[in-house]
This record gives C-alpha cells, sequence and structure tokens, in this order.
C-alpha cells in the first residue's frame, strides 16, 4: 500500500508501526519526502504472510502512529483468504450402509495450484 501525507508539516512521519501478532509481518519504507519548503511524505507499507499460515479468511488491523496531535493514528484493515495447498470436494466421505469387511467407492475432487500425483495405496482399519 503507498500512504501519502500532502500536509503542510515538513516534519510529518510514521513514527511506529503496531501489527497483530497475527500471521502476517508488516515493513514500513519511506519512499519520499515534499522537500525543505512544503511539507509532504510517502510510505510503502509492505504487508506478507509468516510460514505455515493456516487455508481461510484473514482479516487484521495494523495501527501506524505518527507524530501529528491531530491525528496520532492511522488505521489500516487487511484482508485475504489463505488457499489450501490441496483442497478436496467432498471435505468429508461417508460410506453410510456399507457393512464392515465390504468395499465401497465415492468420487472425490482434488484440486490443487500446482501439479500433484495420486498414488495407489490400500488402508485397511482394525476395530
Amino acid at each position: 500500500m503507498k500512504l501519502e501525507y500532502k500536509g503542510r508539516t515538513r516534519d510529518w512521519k510514521v513514527t511506529e508501526v503496531v501489527a497483530p501478532t497475527a500471521p502476517i509481518d508488516v515493513q514500513l519504507t519511506e519512499t519520499g519526502r515534499g522537500g525543505p519548503l512544503r511539507g509532504g511524505a510517502e510510505y510503502l507499507v509492505t504487508v506478507s504472510l509468516k510460514q505455515n499460515v493456516a487455508a481461510g479468511p484473514i482479516s487484521e488491523q495494523i495501527t501506524l502512529k505518527t507524530n501529528d496531535p491531530a491525528n496520532p493514528l492511522i488505521q489500516v484493515i487487511v484482508t485475504a483468504t489463505v488457499a489450501a495447498p490441496l483442497e478436496a470436494a467432498p471435505a468429508r466421505v461417508r460410506m453410510e450402509g456399507i457393512a464392515i469387511g465390504q468395499s465401497g467407492s465415492q468420487r472425490v475432487l482434488i484440486r490443487a495450484a500446482k501439479p500433484f500425483r495420486c498414488s495407489a495405496s490400500t488402508a485397511s482399519a482394525k476395530g
């Protein structure tokens, strides 16, 4: 996200980033200043996901603290949806009506962002 301050205060700046302890990292980089005769500042706010984030929706709030007493806080909402590396539909397979020791089948659709391979295997359960 690009953050631009277009006010007249020459020394305006973001003094601190308060990020949630949740699955995101936040980096703030000052990319420009208005110069000695005019105010203004530009920042680049970069948000990235931490490793091993669980699949599902994310909604977090980032707070940017400034040195402006009239507007000391800027709040930014970050939302995302993390896709699972593999998805199966249906998510649960039900083998109703099949007696123990009998075999059955059900169609399952498996989707992924990257190519994958299914290999044959046999499974047995002991009760």
